[in-house]
């Protein structure tokens, strides 16, 4: 999708996930973009295990 598809579907409401907006700058939710595009997301705290030897 290029810039100003994103943009118009953006100002329309109909980007395919959620999006933040901030005064003129829109964020894309990556965990839902992930989502839509069928990436499967890491177990929630899978980071922060640490394990000892």
């Amino acid at each position: 999708m290029g810039r100003t598809t994103a943009y118009k579907l953006a100002g329309s409401g109909e980007f395919p996930c959620r999006l933040l907006r901030y005064g003129g700058t829109y964020r894309v939710v990556t965990a839902e973009l992930l989502e839509l595009l069928g990436v499967p997301l890491p177990e929630r705290g899978a980071s922060d295990r640490v394990e000892s030897t």
